[in-house]
C-alpha cells in the first residue's frame, strides 16, 4: 500500500513490463500498451505474429513509431538491411554525376 496524496492505493508489477504500478488503473510505463491502457496489436497482425508487441523505433524518415511483435519486427529489420544496401547514403567509390546527369545529393550540382 502507498498513498498518493489523501488516497491509499495498491501498488503491482505490471504484468508487461514490470514496472509498478496502481492496482487496476493503466501502467504508465508500459512499452506493451497505449495512453488509455489497451494492449497493442501488431501492425501485421496475423497468426505468425510471435512475441511481445511494442512500439518500434522508427526506420523510415516519417519518424513515426509502429507496434509490431518480435517476429515482424526482425523481418522488417531484415527488409530495411536490403533497402540500405540498394540505397546507401553516401555514393560508391566508382560513381560520377557524369556518368548518368544525376546528383547522388545537393552539393553535387
Amino acid at each position: 500500500m502507498s498513498t498518493t496524496g489523501n488516497r491509499i492505493v495498491e501498488l503491482v508489477k505490471c504484468p508487461r513490463c514490470k514496472s509498478s504500478m496502481v492496482k487496476d488503473e493503466a501502467c504508465g510505463n508500459c512499452p506493451f500498451v497505449d495512453e488509455e491502457g489497451v494492449p497493442y496489436v501488431c501492425l501485421d497482425e496475423s497468426p505468425e505474429c510471435k512475441g511481445s508487441v511494442e512500439l518500434r523505433y522508427p526506420l523510415s524518415p516519417t519518424g513515426k513509431w509502429f507496434p509490431r511483435c518480435d517476429k515482424h519486427w526482425e523481418e522488417r529489420l531484415e527488409i530495411q538491411d536490403g533497402i540500405n544496401a540498394r540505397y546507401p547514403s553516401s555514393p560508391p567509390s566508382d560513381w560520377s554525376p557524369l556518368d548518368a546527369r544525376e546528383a547522388w545529393g545537393e552539393d553535387d550540382y
